[in-house]
């Protein structure tokens, strides 16, 4: 996270461009996610920052300054099935084919989208998956909101996992979702 002085970096957008470069002034793919504005002004105050870097011998620092957004198509496609089993050991399912583009940057690309769980004989659960593929990284990170329909009492959920299937005209594996 990097702070920024009241009225030192405006943007109305909530991601921003960001250069990172290390102390030989090689540069670095990186996007910036407003975190924080300065009340009054709303300018940025805290910046989170995705890059893809790695520490050359004889590097120390890097920094990384306000920059333009360079954005990147997703390349690929792919159907998602949620699988997880609850307390009692029935197993639920629910799959979304078409998410929501929420970033597409030169570092991180993210997608979202909303399914039900459901299991014969049970009340469906409503979630909502989250999906981040980051540039040169096979590995997708995926963050799913349960809303639990059994307000007024403890529901347990177990072995919850996402499973990624390439789309109909994909060829390559599902992991050609991340950034190239």
């Amino acid at each position: 996270v990097l702070p920024f002085g009241s009225g030192a970096f405006a943007s109305a957008s909530d991601w921003v461009g960001v250069q990172v470069r290390d102390e030989k002034g090689n540069l670095y793919p990186a996007q910036g996610r407003i975190i924080s504005r300065w009340p009054g002004n709303n300018s940025v105050r805290a910046l989170a920052v995705d890059a893809v870097a790695a520490l050359k011998k004889g590097v120390n620092k890097m920094t990384a300054v306000p920059g333009k957004v360079d954005t990147v198509p997703l390349k690929g496609s792919c159907a998602v099935t949620l699988r997880a089993a609850d307390g009692d050991g029935t197993k639920y399912q629910g799959a979304f084919e078409k998410g929501n583009i929420e970033i597409t940057g030169p570092v991180r690309t993210v997608v979202s989208g909303w399914t039900e769980l459901k299991a014969p004989g049970k009340v469906s659960l409503p979630v909502h998956c989250r999906m981040s593929f980051f540039k040169g990284i096979p590995d997708v990170a995926v963050e799913v909101s349960l809303y639990n329909p059994y307000a007024n009492k403890p529901f347990i959920l177990r072995n919850a996992y996402a499973e990624f299937t390439p789309g109909a005209k994909e060829t390559t594996s599902a992991r050609s979702l991340a950034l190239r």
